[in-house]
């Protein structure tokens, strides 16, 4: 019998009743005792697991990645594991995961886990949603990057949704990496800010102004593309363009909603059962009065939008501005010195910026391409022929290369691609695809279908040098050759 739980005393009983209340009163006391131990357990058991298992981060901060982003989220989700895959500075791929201690997944369940994030890094996929024989795995993925979860595979609809909205916070936090030195320093310590560091220092100021979600656009060329989130927004609305009549769009070409809205300013580009109450707001970005962006802010109910608050957030639209449209233009400059005119491919100072050429070790190929008898094509045809093969050979390469994959033309016929993390046997496969989807493709020149061809040849750091600077000379050599021995075919560089 547990302390406390002695009986009050009871009026006059006759001795027989007595004897048979008192045992019926030890019977139910126990019983009671068993029943407050089982929830005082279950209570405690409860409040340990939830010690176990604290929920993740609202908005994902990059310098908590990989941990303890990664033990948070797969603690909060029970999940045997999480996973996130990037690009690493300088090439190739960098692999993240924590898994749980007490039962990680089998080998072979985080190999296939690791193939399928690999895959969706690279492809055009955006996300999956798989059952495996360790769980469901639910994975997300863009613009180089993938991450993704193994879920217990009884998990619910909405288990999996919420697991999908913290990858894409994952994924975000990933992107927001690379410009957080950006976005730290301060405005006098900045040489050359980039557009997505202006838009994402902007989008946090404005947050912390008004306490509710921002996104900032800016109007680049015919679109108006996010380039800023902050914590509360949806890290899904990156890098998107926003819709041409959506009031975001309307606002970066100066045209202001007159009142608050209850709608949203992105006519749901990216839907989101997590509605939150409140109204948005949208402003207009201006510089030296013209317009080059919008912002839009989604204001918690009981926040008003006028008096000190929009002085502040006028005036950091004001700051924000001019470094907006100096970022874009040092953008422009920039695209256009590392881009072929003609072909629409990085050049060769395009191919360098890429950091393939960086010393150390870093797994990578580099292809040196070469169209077959392009002097008699120019010769015969004429010069505007020859601009036309030019232009359909980059137009194989883009069918055929990675997102990450960098294609360049690095002078006349010639032309250099660069496979960060790739081994030598992937890139001569790569270069056999390119090989053959050309010599299928036909040039149509003045009504005439004209066949194609070009020699390869490729060199991969480490398998045939220990540094990427040696990797040109190695793919030039072997080019030439395939060029020898009958053109139209692929030779790679001697392993060292």
């Amino acid at each position: 019998m547990e302390a406390g739980c002695t009986p009050a005393v009871a009026p006059a009983i006759p001795p027989p009743a007595a004897g048979m209340l008192a045992m019926n009163s030890q019977f139910w006391l126990a019983g009671i005792g068993l029943a407050l131990g089982a929830v005082g357990g279950f209570v405690l058991g409860g409040v340990r697991r939830a010690l176990r298992r604290p929920a993740p981060p609202r908005g994902v901060a990059p310098h908590l990645l990989p941990d303890p982003a990664l033990a948070w989220l797969r603690r909060a989700t029970g999940a045997a594991g999480v996973w996130t895959l990037e690009g690493a500075e300088g090439g190739g791929r960098l692999l993240h995961h924590a898994l749980d201690p007490a039962a990680p997944p089998a080998e072979a369940v985080s190999e296939l886990v690791e193939r399928r994030l690999e895959a969706l890094a690279a492809g055009s996929a955006t996300g999956t949603v798989e059952r495996l024989s360790g769980g469901t795995l639910v994975a997300e993925a863009g613009h180089g990057a993938a991450a993704g979860v193994l879920l217990p595979g009884d998990s619910t609809l909405d288990v999996l949704e919420d697991a999908r909205f913290s990858l894409a916070e994952l994924l975000e936090g990933l992107r927001q990496r690379p410009v957080l030195r950006d976005v730290v320093q301060s405005p006098g310590e900045q040489t050359g800010e980039s557009v997505g560091s202006v838009g994402l220092r902007l989008a946090a100021q404005l947050e912390r102004a008004t306490g509710g979600a921002v996104v900032v656009a800016a109007g680049t060329g015919d679109a108006v593309r996010i380039i800023g989130t902050s914590p509360l927004a949806d890290p899904r609305l990156r890098d998107r363009d926003a819709p041409p009549g959506s009031w975001l769009a309307r606002a970066a070409g100066g045209a202001e909603p007159p009142d608050a809205l209850e709608e949203d300013p992105l006519d749901d580009l990216v839907p989101d059962r997590r509605r939150r109450a409140g109204r948005w707001h949208v402003r207009t970005i201006r510089s030296e009065g013209q317009p080059v962006g919008a912002v839009a802010m989604l204001l918690p109910p009981e926040q008003r939008f006028g008096g000190a608050l929009a002085a502040e957030v006028l005036g950091a639209l004001g700051h924000a501005g001019p470094r907006l449209l100096e970022a874009e233009m040092l953008a422009q400059r920039t695209r256009q010195s590392e881009t072929d005119a003609l072909t629409g491919l990085a050049n060769r100072r395009g191919l360098d910026a890429s950091s393939f050429r960086e010393q150390g070790e870093t797994a990578g190929v580099y292809i040196a391409a070469d169209l077959d008898k392009f002097k008699i094509l120019n010769d015969t045809l004429g010069h505007e022929a020859g601009d036309a093969a030019l232009v359909h050979f980059a137009g194989v390469l883009r069918a055929q290369l990675r997102g990450t994959d960098v294609a360049a033309r690095v002078g006349g016929e010639e032309f250099g691609i660069w496979l960060p993390g790739q081994s030598l046997e992937e890139g001569v496969r790569v270069a056999e695809r390119i090989r053959h989807a050309l010599g299928a493709s036909r040039l149509n020149w003045q009504g005439h279908q004209r066949p194609l061809s070009a020699s390869f040849g490729v060199a991969a750091c480490p398998e045939t040098s220990r540094h990427r600077e040696n990797l040109v000379q190695q793919a030039d050599a072997a080019l030439y050759k395939a060029k020898e021995l009958g053109r139209n075919r692929v030779e790679a560089a001697q392993r060292k």
